[in-house]
């Protein structure tokens, strides 16, 4: 449908309000009054919501109930020191939305787009990634006067790369459609690379703003859209086709249900009332359906099973202790007999030793949580009372437990790990647990012999190692300090970024390698839900920038999966002054990662390599910075 812009109308069908936000924007006279407008058609409901690095500044609903076109608008301030601001639009119902316009002033004025001509681009893939095995196309549709002008369209890559790929002339029509093949460009072959696309007149000048699309041309995944469950690879994330399609283009075949998944899974969300159950079963099978595999988790409990008194945190609160046993024991077997066949595994809670996290009571005169004097002890009876009850209603479910930490510090009465592992095995909780799980967030210089993982593991693991059991680490990642940032956008993004993406992917190789290299069976990184705005960093995002699609570095987990799917880790081992080497055996092939520190000894690759995103590098290079790859056959 043809909107008021005369361009093609957005259509949007749903049952549930979904939010679609547009692209940030600044606003350079933050003490004017500016308006946000959009019109609307259809049958439903759509609210326009200002958004001011985050916060909501105003917002304006309205119900259309016919097919005639309204203007949905509201006017706005925003602070002087803001610098991302953008509009969520909250809709449901089945409506067409066009012609969005932010301008300085009240009311809004009549719709004029941002230039005399306009560029948009898309790939058909939701992830916004190409495979090596299927068409490299890219679409793009141009709006506008472009009559006698050309479409210029460039390639961006990784390593510095420039060039113009397309020079497409346009119709004298309002909307110029077609494809660009990138198959074309065959160096670097693998990674990430930013097609950027604008409008220019006979002259070469630009006549309409530059547009930009970040794709991926990855390996297709040795599991995609299958299950894998002895992949080591997980992630947490939401169960949205986006971010399942992500996830498994990244490598990933793995998801944990905390946080990201606690709606679908955790009892204060599934039984509001008791006896009165509210299950997510299509949240949990759109997972399945797609071939990642599901970690449950027995976790939070409703006000009235547990130790709340009164509200203070809507997301601490959820973690009281369970006070009604029964109850908590109805929820485990409800919960894992309709899930049988669907969820193999199982964690308990999460991070018991934060007192948020495991609480009895709320201590006000330090105004935190407190879980009590014996808080080890409460948890293994958690752990004996899940054990037993999941084990009877699916005999197959494996179970994890321990649940301990990498951290040394007791700092808001938080128990260090050593400590915590130390007590839950000495008060017999080994004995309800199939798998040894912890958490770890790396923040110093990893990948060498005795790093901060290497450590980590130690700590968290090592009282109950000698079990004999598995040991996953659940949650962590390697990201300090908001790395991961805008990623490889530069012309969406609202403020300059200081990444380098290069370092961001590098870590995450080293974090997962590292954790491989201590007999690590699964990792499960955190988190891909955490893009929020542009401009917050947050130190939790993994694999995924501001903007919610992949991230560079969920090309190098990408290549690292395809290339360590499959292997054990066999040895490590320094082969000059600070380069550390992490041997990975297949079948009748192993994978060397060469991991140098800041500052290293010279050394020239014996062979030829694969770079982060799996790009060759010669042999008898020197070994820069970042982790490379050697692959050898039997015999090499």
């Amino acid at each position: 449908m043809t909107g008021p812009s005369g361009a093609p109308a957005l259509r949007v069908r749903t049952v549930r309000t979904v939010s679609i936000y547009s692209a940030p924007f600044p606003v350079h006279a933050a003490l004017d009054i500016h308006t946000a407008s959009i019109y609307a058609r259809g049958r439903g409901t759509v609210r326009l919501n200002v958004l001011s690095e985050g916060r909501s500044v105003a917002q304006r609903a309205v119900t259309a109930e016919s097919d005639e076109w309204r203007r949905v608008e509201t006017s706005f301030r925003v602070d002087l020191i803001n610098r991302t601001n953008t509009v969520r639009f909250e809709i449901s119902g089945e409506l067409w939305l066009d012609a969005f316009q932010v301008e300085r002033g009240a009311p809004a004025s009549r719709y004029v787009p941002s230039g005399p001509a306009e560029v948009s681009l898309q790939v058909d893939s939701p992830a916004r990634v190409l495979f090596e095995d299927e068409e490299q196309k890219v679409r793009y549709a141009v709006t506008g006067e472009a009559r006698g002008g050309r479409l210029r369209v460039r390639l961006v890559d990784l390593y510095g790369g420039e060039r113009d790929i397309a020079l497409i002339p346009l119709a004298g029509d309002f909307l110029n459609t077609g494809e660009v093949d990138l198959a074309q460009v065959r160096s670097p072959y693998y990674g990430t690379f930013r097609i950027e696309a604008w409008v220019e007149n006979g002259k070469g000048e630009a006549i309409s703003p530059p547009n930009e699309l970040v794709v991926h041309r990855l390996r297709r995944p040795r599991f995609w859209m299958q299950d894998a469950p002895a992949s080591p690879f997980g992630a947490h994330t939401n169960s949205t086709l986006r971010h399942i399609l992500m996830a498994k283009a990244a490598g990933i075949n793995w998801v944990r249900l905390h946080d990201a998944g606690t709606p679908y899974i955790g009892w204060y969300h599934l039984e509001r009332k008791p006896g009165e159950w509210t299950f997510r079963d299509e949240d949990i099978y759109r997972y399945r359906r797609y071939g990642l595999m599901v970690l449950g988790a027995f976790a939070t409990a409703p006000e009235w099973a547990s130790h709340f008194d009164k509200p203070r945190n809507n997301y601490y609160d959820r973690y009281y202790q369970p006070k009604d046993w029964d109850a908590f024991e109805r929820y485990v077997r409800t919960v894992a007999e309709r899930y049988r066949g669907v969820i193999s595994h199982w964690d308990l809670w999460n991070e018991p030793w934060i007192p948020g996290y495991w609480a009895v009571r709320f201590d006000e005169s330090r105004n935190d949580y407190d879980f009590g004097p014996d808080p080890a002890g409460s948890f293994v009876r958690l752990m004996k009372t899940a054990w037993e009850t999941a084990k009877a209603a699916a005999p197959e479910a494996a179970i994890l437990g321990v649940n301990s930490t990498t951290n040394t510090s007791s700092a808001n009465n938080r128990v260090p790990g050593a400590q915590w592992t130390r007590s839950v095995v000495e008060k017999g909780g080994l004995e309800y647990c199939d798998i040894i799980c912890y958490h770890q967030y790396a923040s110093a210089e990893i990948g060498y012999q005795g790093d901060e993982v290497e450590t980590g593991f130690r700590n968290a693991a090592g009282a109950a190692v000698s079990s004999g059991k598995p040991v996953w680490m659940t949650e962590g990642s390697s990201v300090a300090g908001g790395r991961t940032g805008t990623g490889f956008l530069r012309y969406s993004a609202p403020v300059e970024s200081f990444e380098d993406v290069w370092q961001t992917s590098d870590r995450l190789v080293r974090f997962v390698t590292g954790l491989l290299a201590q007999g690590v069976e699964k990792v499960f990184l955190y988190s891909m839900h955490t893009h929020v705005y542009f401009g917050m960093g947050n130190e939790y995002r993994v694999l995924v920038g501001e903007d919610g699609y992949l991230h560079p570095s969920a090309a190098a987990h990408a290549n690292m999966a395809w290339l360590l799917e499959g292997t054990r880790w066999t040895r490590t081992a320094a082969v000059a002054e600070g380069v550390t080497a992490y041997e990975f055996t297949g079948d009748g092939y192993a994978v060397t990662v060469l991991a140098p520190r800041a500052r290293h000894a010279p050394y020239k690759l014996p062979a030829e390599g694969l770079d982060l995103f799996g790009n060759p590098v010669p042999a008898g290079a020197e070994l820069g910075r970042y982790a490379v790859f050697l692959v050898t056959s039997g015999g090499d």
